[in-house]
């Protein structure tokens, strides 16, 4: 299903014949002899000119063209990109480095892992070794600056013949990923060209510029969701282990030009001080470069924290990488920009007031701000990296692997020791892919081969187990502890000062997977585990059929899978038995004899491990499920959540048409969904949209007070209608619900916990809670917390409630007594249909499994 038009293509195969005959006459020609082709002949303009963008096919072709011209680069394919793009990795050097690559690799594994040196080997490792450093570029396409660098960047350290170069060459191995989002390029490229010099050249696009999740591209660092992710995530932890990480980015441009590190407080307590350390001296090293080249408006210690981990670079803390981050104000993508001083403006983390501090003595006093200024700060703070790598390379290897070999003797000698996760879950196949998730960070797991008892709890062979000895284990324990965000004020007695992000993100709590900390030390015979993968189920003998247990998340993915190939699925309300054990109200039955069912089954639990169960009789209360015909709501807003929505409903195999404002406002809803879903979106942007003027005219305006009135026309008429959280207020009032929304008038000095893990209650008899446990966990960011009116017109029924006390699972919430006992997922009957308000984030970014059951039973009610 497409949200964007396709990118174009043309011109790709000329470029592509053109680049084959280059490279094949340069083959024959010695390398030596080569002039490497410089970016501003290649591309017939130079990068950083006033509304010019190089788009990716050409940088594409730009870096395999030098690659075949110089010994000091090697480009790489790491894979494709969400839509097809190739997905570069350049790896820049000296000749001699490139030629022994194998062996500097092989050493900065072993350095990360900690373990292995007496200290007379370390100091020769260190004499020896180069730093390895990553820089990725433009994760957000429209920060369009460090991607159109990324050619100046290579060419210089290929081609300069300064000491400071050479030294970079002699001492450092870069590893440079000139695009982390090649799809967003094209998209925001072939945007601004088509706007270019009309009212919308300035104008963002009305779709997101990566496929599913956008912006939060840079918020799927430990899930690992996207393709992208996954390339990154592989270079950082598997193949390469570097010490240094630069992640250019770029911000707004009512103050500072760019921020380097040191950052701002909060410190998370798990990242380790020497690491603190190091990412302060670097970042101050870089600013000094800066200054030292006249490049007002640089600021440190300001806006960006050291508390969440999640992006990228911040990700590397937790595996004592020196994670840098580097954010250049933006101009209007090529188009400049003149700002006046009076223009410019502070009041924010780290600067109260637009005037020289010490951690800003030299304020960008205004002017013209252009793509060329742009790159300019990027290629030097760029070079400043480099060359603090090359000048410090000894202390940046030696200090890996001290932190390292500190976490792994932390380990053993500090609690926790190990976190257990025990066999016998709600969802035994969530534990497993929680497992996954830290392998694919590097984390070592193992499992029990005999039982074993810790902390007095006894445990049975199979237990898996995460030590905490063992080179990550700030990251395997920050994932799997609960977070206690600091209470800061923006004034005694004031607001808190809200994170940056999120202030917890506990991994078992979000994903539904019951995880015990070991406080002492114990034994065990434990074994690494390779790969953490559920066991293939054995296939049952049905009598009636086969019990698929509503509680698995995944349940869901083989429901849709059977659906998919025509076979017909059912589901029961009330609790059954089947063998031997007891399942809850909600569990979806294949009935023997059905055309197909044999060949789902079997499909099942060869492809998605999802275990069956042999049912003997018909059980009471089964009801045939139908297809659904879903529409899910798609604003010209480029909502993240809108795309999360898509992923999450594409991974577990729902079918569904994406609806616009077009539709929605043409009405006659009902004769072509049965269920509507309207992401976590605002109701204003919703209704309202984008104004006019400020987009191109089909993309302006919501659906309006008549697109309002059809979505009423469509639940009175039999439709269901899901809304979740900030969608909520497009329905409690507009629609007549007899529910209010608790938090919507509370100022933040009363009520505030932003993107934290709360408690909640579920009604496992209720359809909207089937699978759920009685008290489980929701993500709350900011989110709507219900309170029912008593009304003899209208029937609601509450399926999840916020506890009365202890809501506060992982995170920071200031208030608890303004929700406790609120009203946390709800249905609502009108007319012959139904609303499903849903109130906290049941996706967040794909990292909530636990309650992704909430959002699936709710499109699956029409079968009640």
């Amino acid at each position: 299903v497409l949200q964007q038009p396709p990118l174009k293509g043309g011109g790709e195969v000329k470029r592509k014949l053109f680049i084959s005959a280059v490279v094949v006459l340069l083959a024959v020609t010695p390398v030596w002899a080569q002039d490497v082709t410089d970016p501003a002949s290649f591309f017939g303009f130079k990068l950083g000119s006033d509304f010019k963008l190089a788009d990716w096919p050409q940088i594409v072709d730009y870096f395999h063209l030098i690659d075949s011209q110089s010994d000091r680069i090697q480009v790489k394919e790491l894979g494709k990109s969400t839509r097809g793009n190739p997905f570069l990795l350049a790896v820049i050097s000296s000749e001699q480095n490139l030629a022994n690559l194998e062996e500097y690799r092989s050493l900065s594994r072993k350095l990360a892992s900690g373990r292995g040196f007496t200290e007379e080997a370390l100091n020769e490792a260190v004499a020896r070794g180069k730093a390895v450093v990553l820089i990725t570029c433009s994760i957000h396409a429209t920060e369009v600056g460090g991607t159109q660098s990324s050619p100046l960047l290579a060419y210089r350290l290929i081609t300069d013949d300064s000491p400071r170069t050479r030294r970079i060459r002699e001492n450092v191995i870069l590893l440079l990923v000139p695009s982390f989002n090649p799809d967003g390029l094209r998209m925001v490229k072939e945007w601004y060209d088509k706007y270019l010099n009309t009212p919308f050249e300035a104008s963002r696009m009305p779709w997101l510029y990566h496929y599913y999740v956008g912006h939060d591209n840079n918020r799927d660092a430990f899930m690992l969701t996207q393709k992208e992710s996954k390339l990154v995530n592989r270079v950082l932890y598997h193949d390469w282990f570097p010490q240094l990480y630069q992640d250019m980015h770029q911000m707004g441009n009512r103050a500072a030009r760019i921020f380097v590190p040191p950052f701002y407080d909060p410190l998370n307590p798990n990242i380790d001080p020497l690491l603190v350390r190091e990412i302060s001296l670097t970042g101050l090293y870089m600013a000094e470069e800066l200054q030292a080249r006249d490049l007002k408006g640089v600021i440190t210690g300001a806006m960006f924290t050291h508390w969440w981990q999640g992006g990228f670079l911040r990700t590397g803390w937790f595996h004592n990488v020196i994670g840098i981050l580097s954010e250049v104000a933006s101009a209007n993508l090529a188009s400049p920009i003149f700002q006046r001083k009076s223009d410019l403006r502070a009041g924010f983390k780290g600067l109260q007031a637009y005037r020289p501090a010490v951690n800003y003595p030299d304020p960008w006093e205004g002017g013209w701000w252009r793509l060329s200024d742009i790159l300019r700060y990027d290629l030097e703070a760029g070079q400043a990296l480099l060359d603090f790598a090359a000048r410090h390379k000894e202390d940046i290897l030696r200090n890996m692997y001290r932190m390292a070999s500190r976490a792994v003797k932390r380990g053993k000698e500090t609690p926790p020791f190990a976190y257990v996760v025990p066999p016998q879950q709600w969802d035994p196949l969530e534990a497993y892919h929680m497992l996954e998730i830290l392998q694919e960070g590097g984390v070592q797991v193992h499992y029990a081969k005999s039982g074993f008892v810790a902390d007095n709890i006894p445990y049975p062979p199979g237990t898996h187990v995460v030590l905490m000895s063992q080179p990550y284990r700030a990251y395997a324990k920050d994932l799997l502890e609960p977070q206690r965000y600091p209470d800061m004020r923006q004034y005694q007695g004031g607001p808190p000062l809200p994170p940056y992000d999120a202030a917890g993100w506990t991994l078992p709590f979000q994903m539904g997977v019951r995880v015990v900390e070991v406080t002492n030390p114990f034994k065990a015979e434990l074994v690494r585990l390779d790969k953490a993968e559920a066991p293939r189920p054995h296939m049952p003998k049905p009598g009636f059929g086969y019990l698929i247990d509503t509680r698995l998340t995944d349940s869901f993915r083989a429901v849709n899978l059977a659906l998919g190939a025509g076979v017909p699925v059912y589901r029961i309300r009330a609790k059954v038995r089947a063998g031997g054990k007891e399942f809850p109200p909600g569990c979806f039955v294949l009935r023997r004899g059905d055309r197909g069912s044999r060949a789902a089954a079997r499909r099942i639990v060869a492809e998605l491990r999802v275990p069956l169960v042999a049912l003997k009789e018909k059980p009471a209360g089964l009801y045939r499920l139908k297809k659904v015909r879903l529409g899910l709501y798609q604003p010209w807003l480029a909502s993240m959540h809108e795309g999360w929505s898509r992923w999450v409903l594409e991974h577990y195999g729902f079918p569904y048409t994406l609806l616009h404002n077009a539709e929605v406002k043409a009405g006659s809803l009902r004769d072509r969904y049965d269920v509507i879903y309207i992401p976590d979106i605002r109701a204003e942007g919703i209704l309202r949209g984008r104004p006019e003027g400020t987009v191109p005219p089909q993309y302006a305006g919501g659906i309006g007070p008549e697109g309002l009135e059809n979505l009423r026309a469509f639940v009175e008429q039999g439709g269901v209608l899901v809304v979740m959280d900030a969608a909520s207020d497009l329905v409690l009032k507009p629609m007549g619900l007899p529910l209010v929304n608790l938090t919507e008038k509370l100022k933040p000095a009363e009520f505030f916990c932003p993107g934290s893990i709360l408690a909640a209650d579920f009604d496992p008899g209720h359809p909207l809670a089937y699978g759920m446990p009685p008290r489980g966990m929701v993500y709350f960011s900011r989110s709507t917390v219900y309170k029912v009116i008593p009304s003899f017109k209208t029937k609601v029924e509450v399926a999840a409630k916020y506890p009365h006390k202890n809501l506060l699972k992982s995170g920071y919430l200031l208030g608890e007594k303004k929700i406790a006992s609120g009203v946390a997922a709800a249905t609502v009957g009108i007319g012959k249909g139904k609303v499903v308000l849903i109130g906290f984030d049941a996706i967040n970014r794909a990292q909530a499994h636990s309650t992704f059951k909430v959002l699936f039973n709710a499109i699956y009610f029409p079968a009640q």
